[in-house]
């Protein structure tokens, strides 16, 4: 085969990477898949959408796709309090990479019998080895047109924004209140029911930001279940597979969403524990609704963690969080936006510094620039982020996701970090 064919039967289509389409296909996308093309023209079409490369023998499918981040920071704080070696100025500025990202999906023997494998480089936090992690790695099979039964690895589908992927966020990044209380990854079993109007996801995990563990590891829960629920009120589900309302979308799309995690730790014992493991109870619920209107759209998300140790390991804990953003397209691929997070911490906690019981507040605004008309594939996006309270406000539990939120260690009120990224799929 000459190396011309090669490269043509490699551009020959692209499919979706959505988290939904990752676990089940269309007939429509099964129909395409069996009929890929070669053609010029249809390549540029799809790959302006950035759905990945597709190579199939007709019944086994790959799909490789991803994206790239990469991010130039300006940060302003009043006193950076570093122990040991003040700083002379408190800004602080730099470049970064903070997501590199290859998706390898598709399905094997029967096209019902799909999978995804997702993972990322190292941003460097703590290390400058760039080493490669696992995030996504499962197997999914659709036993009808409305139910999917899946296993492995995953990201916890609690909160809207957390389990849509960040190559579709509005900013540049997950809003610092789905950073505090981002659920992460974790292993198990989980079932997807969707209807026109109804959708429900639920299942069995290890628990709250269990990634890449064994069974026995001591960071797991003994148990978790979840579940989360959507309503859909108009408009087509795929309007809800990323943020931004496109000006082509055409009349008002509506959801109601909610979900529930519970876990409960200490029963199950480490090989190298030494000590009873302490027991806790956690819930985690949400509430969230999302409205896009063609050209604008808005979104408002509540979420709480109630965290409870039994038999005297200290008092209860009951944490807040409220999200409120939005953002409309003043041209074809020029978008202005705008988030409010709040971050309410419970009384009971305590901090380091004097204002570990205060709330925390965040006010960001943004500019996107498209350089596809609706889609995401590449992006340019400035943004200003003003952090009004300072690190230690919010209970430390701010303080806690620093690194992912780019705010950083400082004991004054008023933190303003203005960020520039550039995002590119594939």
């Amino acid at each position: 085969m000459s190396q011309t064919k090669f490269l043509v039967m490699l551009a020959g289509a692209a499919l979706g990477l959505g988290a939904s389409g990752a676990l089940a296909q269309s007939d429509a996308d099964r129909a395409y898949s069996a009929e890929l093309s070669a053609d010029a023209v249809n390549k540029t079409q799809y790959m302006a959408k950035a759905n990945g490369f597709v190579i199939t023998d007709g019944t086994n499918k790959l799909r490789v796709g991803g994206f790239t981040q990469f991010r130039y920071n300006m940060n302003w704080r009043d006193n950076p309090g570093d122990a040991g070696e003040p700083h002379d100025s408190g800004f602080t500025n730099g470049f970064e990479m903070p997501r590199t990202r290859l998706i390898f999906s598709g399905n094997v023997l029967d096209p019902n019998l799909s999978f995804k494998i997702e993972g990322q480089f190292s941003d460097g936090a703590g290390d400058e080895t760039n080493n490669f992690g696992l995030l996504d790695a499962f197997t999914a099979y659709k036993f009808t047109d409305e139910f999917t039964l899946a296993g492995g690895q995953f990201q916890i589908p609690l909160m809207r924004e957390w389990y849509s992927s960040p190559f579709g966020t509005q900013g540049v990044d997950f809003g610092v209140v789905t950073q505090v209380f981002s659920p992460g990854y974790s292993q198990g079993v989980w079932g997807i029911y969707q209807s026109d109007a109804f959708k429900a996801i639920f299942g069995l995990d290890d628990g709250m930001n269990a990634a890449n563990t064994q069974y026995a590891s001591a960071t797991e829960a003994d148990y978790g279940l979840f579940a989360r629920l959507e309503g859909k009120f108009s408009g087509d589900w795929n309007r809800f597979n990323e943020f931004a309302s496109w000006k082509s979308d055409s009349g008002v799309a509506s959801m109601l969403g909610g979900g529930l995690h519970y876990q409960h730790n200490g029963n199950t014992a480490s090989p190298a524990s030494t000590a009873p493991n302490p027991q806790m109870q956690l819930y985690q619920y949400t509430i969230d609704g999302t409205i896009e209107f063609g050209g604008a759209n808005l979104y408002a998300a509540f979420v709480g963690r109630h965290t409870d140790p039994d038999d005297g390991g200290g008092n209860s804990v009951e944490d807040f969080g409220f999200e409120l953003a939005g953002g409309f397209f003043v041209a074809e691929q020029d978008e202005l936006y705008g988030r409010w997070d709040w971050v309410i911490p419970d009384d009971d906690r305590t901090g380091t510094g004097g204002g570990e019981d205060d709330d925390f507040h965040c006010l960001t605004f943004g500019w996107n620039h498209y350089l596809v008309p609706d889609s995401n594939a590449a992006k340019f996006t400035a943004e200003l982020a003003w952090f009004l309270n300072e690190i230690e406000s919010g209970g430390g539990l701010v303080a806690t996701n620093q690194v992912s939120t780019d705010i950083l260690p400082s004991n004054e009120d008023d933190q303003v970090l203005i960020r520039f990224q550039f995002q590119l799929a594939f």
